[in-house]
């Protein structure tokens, strides 16, 4: 995964995709590893996945890379992923909604 320092100073959409993908392979291992009850494991990766989304958000926070929209398909119509997943990250005490 992708550790990407928060004063680059021109971040792109590659960048910010890279990030959001990133993080939703960290919250699919997250997932997995709370099947297996390897709670731990599943924390870590859930932590993994909500900081690297707050990566891209602190990034580009109107969302205007092209990344944002097509990660739309991860929820229902009509439903916004990042603030879906930002709602479940503060259920589960990871931060406030973004």
């Amino acid at each position: 995964m992708t550790d990407i320092a928060l004063t680059d100073p021109e971040p792109t959409a590659d960048t910010v995709a890279k990030l959001l993908a990133d993080s939703m392979t960290a919250h699919t291992l997250a997932a997995h590893m709370r099947r297996q009850q390897n709670r731990t494991a599943a924390q870590s990766a859930l932590q993994r996945a909500f900081d690297l989304r707050m990566q891209a958000h602190d990034m580009d926070p109107k969302h205007e890379s092209p990344a944002w929209q097509a990660e739309q398909a991860h929820t229902a119509n009509g439903v916004d992923t990042h603030s879906a997943l930002m709602s479940f990250y503060a259920s589960q005490g990871l931060g406030a909604t973004t």
